[in-house]
């Protein structure tokens, strides 16, 4: 099917593919409205380290990488959380779940890290529905990795955390993203609509036709491959079920 065949039939499916796009997206919306909504605090980390005169400047900035990266592992960690949560902030067990399992979950879904390339620099951001406490958690976790890191490594004293952002909490939620996600769903139905007239090219979906309003529901189609009633026969039983119309034809 060459380009142009294509377009044309796209423009005589055109509702079938909206019609996926509007219903997708406004599946999303009614999602994304549904879910919690979050705060974001985010904060920034620098870790410094103390080497000797002659180190290799190649072997000191892959001793930076690998310790952030293993710090943003360490943050996801049990051991990591009792250690928040025990910080003094105002940040009490009540907040997490009592299973270990749903208690790892809930932290991975409150906490991000990321690790910004080979500078050291470690940013990290809290997700909760409550502004302030999106805020002390974010203190906590900056408080913890500032005063305890060296119980997560081996370089002890060599390595330094300072805080170079502190924590700014959004003034909005900002999770889910709505428009993001309706977008998405937007995109999913463009998709979801062309991979359905490809598919199925001979049902459809209507909005409107000739100006009368219909249901969306598949469009119902002459099946050419049954063979069609003889016209004798067609024009007997025809005669028997409207004997005056065919009276008045033959006389």
């Amino acid at each position: 099917m060459e380009l142009q065949e294509i377009t044309q039939f796209i423009k005589r499916k055109w509702q079938t593919v909206i019609t996926f796009t509007l219903l997708l997206a406004a599946l999303a919306l009614v999602v994304s409205v549904a879910l919690p909504q979050k705060y974001r605090a985010e904060q920034r980390l620098l870790l410094v380290q103390s080497y000797a005169e002659d180190v290799d400047p190649y072997a000191a900035t892959r001793s930076t990488e690998y310790l952030t990266n293993l710090l943003t592992e360490v943050m996801y960690s049990e051991k990591f959380l009792t250690d928040v949560t025990q910080s003094g902030f105002g940040v009490s067990e009540d907040l997490f779940p009592e299973l270990p399992r749903k208690r790892k979950n809930f932290w991975e879904k409150t906490l991000r890290t990321r690790v910004v390339g080979d500078t050291g620099i470690i940013e990290v951001n809290i997700y909760h529905a409550d502004q302030y406490t999106a805020d002390q958690l974010a203190l906590a976790v900056g408080h913890v990795l500032r005063n305890s890191h060296t119980n997560y490594h081996s370089r002890g004293n060599a390595v330094m955390i300072q805080t170079i952002d502190q924590p700014t909490v959004s003034p909005r939620p900002v999770q889910p993203n709505i428009p993001l996600a309706t977008g998405a769903g937007a995109v999913l139905g463009v998709i979801a609509g062309l991979s359905f007239i490809y598919l199925f090219p001979r049902k459809e979906f209507f909005f409107l036709k000739n100006g009368e309003q219909y249901r969306l529901s598949p469009a119902r189609q002459h099946d050419w491959s049954k063979p069609i009633a003889e016209p004798e026969k067609f024009y007997q039983e025809s005669a028997i079920k409207y004997p005056r119309f065919y009276s008045e034809v033959e006389a």
